[in-house]
């Protein structure tokens, strides 16, 4: 859809669900999850309109998802989960090659700008991490009893916007890529989940759970200007920002 909530259009068409949409940096091709049964999923791409959907993992029991494009669209990173272990795994964009990170344990994972390394979060432990794009070099930014999740780029690669909080309280946060100077951005009552900071940097979109529906809203990169930009009462989640440009 646009910005403003216009220019709705449905782009899977299947009984099972479909998430964790991630654009890729030409904007060309979106990756996401599909859920194939209850021990199932799979990690598949298609076209910006919905064309040539391609199924890119197969393991049976395995629950891929939250799929993300490198910088220059050659990889993806997603989550292996088995038995609510999460495992960080990469493949080349076509889908061969896939491999494991090291021994890495973890979700959500985003590249940074430059491609040289990968945010994720844990669970469930609940704390941000940064390593780097081969899995080496961990380094733990965030460390506290709130659970610490969703990790995004700034498109600069100086911070990093997440979100952080107490279970049905989570809010917005950003800090600096060495995890000092976090600062929190949003003071709802709300849940305000799972922020992606905008290509060009400008904006944070964000979930946020209000009047029994999730919908999506923006703001500033300094927590004002928040306004809603779904106009329709459906649960909207998992979002990601689609633009020619690079993906954050």
């Amino acid at each position: 859809m646009h910005m403003d909530g216009t220019g709705l259009t449905r782009l899977s068409h299947r009984d099972n669900r479909d998430g964790y949409p991630a654009c890729s940096p030409d904007g060309k091709k979106i990756a996401f999850y599909a859920y194939e049964d209850s021990t199932t999923w799979s990690i598949n791409v298609m076209e910006i309109d919905g064309g040539n959907r391609t199924r890119l993992t197969n393991e049976a029991g395995a629950r891929d998802a939250g799929p993300a494009w490198s910088s220059d669209g050659s990889s993806i990173a997603f989550t292996k989960g088995r038995n609510r272990e999460y495992e960080l795994w990469v493949m080349d964009a076509d889908g061969g090659n896939q491999r494991r990170l090291a021994d890495l344990e973890g979700f959500a994972p985003l590249w940074s700008p430059d491609g040289s390394q990968l945010a994720f979060s844990t669970y469930p432990q609940g704390e941000i991490f940064v390593a780097n794009a081969d899995g080496t070099s961990v380094r733990q930014l965030t460390e506290n009893d709130e659970e610490d999740m969703w990790p995004s780029w700034s498109p600069d690669g100086a911070r990093i916007v997440y979100m952080s909080g107490e279970e049905k309280h989570h809010q917005i946060w950003v800090m600096n890529v060495d995890g000092s100077g976090a600062r929190r951005l949003t003071f709802n009552q709300y849940d305000d989940w799972r922020p992606r900071w905008s290509p060009d940097g400008s904006k944070i979109i964000f979930n946020s759970f209000r009047d029994d529906s999730v919908g999506l809203y923006v703001m500033n990169p300094d927590g004002t200007g928040e306004r809603h930009v779904t106009p329709f009462s459906d649960y909207v989640m998992q979002v990601s920002w689609c633009s020619p440009a690079k993906q954050q």
